[in-house]
């Protein structure tokens, strides 16, 4: 499983391309017409506090004029949140730094198999 992790880990987007993360998403699936440049998050947002990197997507979802929904949940619950949830943006835990740097995967589509997750 930890190859697994580490595998997801190398498609991460770190917080200060999460902006372009949720531009990209959201053009890519057709919910805005061009992509948008949005403003890279604040430096204070680096200390991994959830509730304003929270605050963060929702204000930049809002600007973009799509949705953003926070969910919790654990790793085996991936999958299933990755078939009913496209197009999202996943946090990743970052447990293996210290302090956690927060950083993000974007689901893009869905196969009948598995998720296309950039």
């Amino acid at each position: 499983m930890r190859s697994t992790i580490n595998d997801l880990e190398s498609l991460a987007w770190p917080l200060d391309r999460l902006g372009e993360a949720i531009g990209t998403l959201a053009h890519q699936r057709g919910l805005i017409p061009q992509p948008l440049d949005l403003p890279v998050p604040p430096r204070q947002l680096r200390q991994g506090d959830r509730e304003a990197i929270g605050r963060w997507i929702e204000a930049a979802a809002d600007w973009l004029d799509v949705e953003a929904e926070p969910v919790e949940i654990l790793y085996t619950q991936a999958d299933q949140v990755a078939r009913n949830a496209s197009p999202a943006i996943l946090r990743l835990s970052g447990d293996s730094e210290s302090p956690p740097r927060p950083s993000f995967t974007k689901i893009t589509s869905l196969s009948a198999h598995l998720p296309s997750i950039c």
